[in-house]
């Protein structure tokens, strides 16, 4: 996604930073209102890989914004921002969108934008940011009924990363009725891997049209390993507690907070190489237009 970047870390850790990485031109029709919104991702992982220790600590944040109709959600991203650390020493830093890509590169800042970018990234930055993902059909609830995938060729990273399931993680369905209920859910571990499972909603009260909901649950994933890679995640248990604000003016989730305590493995040729361990705190906020 940035080859063009001289970023050669360890493979202990290329193989662990796509697991916070992870955490995209038509314009959207003016009829259908569009709702945007800001995930940040703020981790900290501690690992033991091959009697290698490091504390790996990632800051990732994710703009992405919603076109509605009564009964069809179309989402497009319009801002990733990812910054990685191993033990202190910058890793990753960057930020993109549909104009420009910024990245550090030995301590120095640097800008490429999309005009007088190589015509690889233009067509990452074209697909990618301000343009149509998918398009998913829901029914009066919100509760999903079909997907069709809209990306184009220059998205291939973007959607294969996992971001698509990082942009619903905080959009269930909202039953008016209903006190609790439960909805499968997946986060991207990075590397085409998804951690599954289902969380639990329940409401605990309200503040005018706000309603209170309470979340918890565990995703795992039992092992993963993506060709070329040397490592393969096993065991990945994320246990999940939060909770989200749902606006029945809006017909929207407005904020929320999510903990998640993480724990995975590492195999190599099939042989236990090592463990991971930590947390991750991910926040959530419905945005002004103008702060898109």
């Amino acid at each position: 996604m940035m080859s063009h970047i001289r970023f050669r870390p360890s493979w202990i850790v290329a193989s662990f930073v796509a697991i916070f990485a992870s955490q995209f031109v038509s314009p959207v029709a003016a009829a259908d209102p569009v709702h945007s919104f800001k995930v940040r991702i703020v981790s900290e992982m501690n690992m033991d890989v091959a009697g290698q220790k490091q504390v790996i600590t990632a800051d990732t944040e994710l703009r992405y914004s919603w076109q509605q109709s009564r009964r069809d959600r179309t989402l497009q991203f319009d801002r990733i921002s990812v910054k990685v650390l191993s033990d202190g020493r910058e890793l990753l830093n960057s930020t993109m969108d549909r104009h420009k890509l910024i990245y550090t590169e030995e301590g120095k800042r640097k800008e490429v934008r999309f005009e007088n970018a190589p015509e690889a990234l233009k067509e990452m930055l074209r697909d990618s940011f301000e343009a149509p993902l998918v398009k998913i059909r829901v029914d009066d609830i919100g509760r999903e009924l079909s997907r069709t995938s809209l990306a184009r060729g220059g998205a291939k990273s973007v959607v294969d990363e996992g971001m698509v399931a990082n942009a619903l993680l905080f959009h269930p369905p909202f039953p008016e009725n209903e006190k609790q209920w439960a909805v499968k859910r997946s986060i991207s571990m990075g590397n085409g891997a998804f951690a599954k499972g289902e969380l639990t909603y329940r409401k605990t009260g309200s503040e005018g049209k706000l309603t209170n909901v309470s979340v918890a649950g565990t995703l795992r994933n039992k092992g993963f390993k993506k060709p070329g890679l040397p490592l393969e995640y096993t065991d990945a248990v994320y246990v999940i507690t939060g909770k989200q604000q749902f606006d029945s003016g809006h017909r929207e989730w407005v904020s929320g907070q999510m903990d998640i305590d993480l724990t995975l493995k590492f195999e190599k040729d099939n042989k236990p190489i090592g463990t991971a361990t930590g947390k991750m705190t991910l926040t959530f906020e419905r945005l002004a237009q103008k702060d898109r």
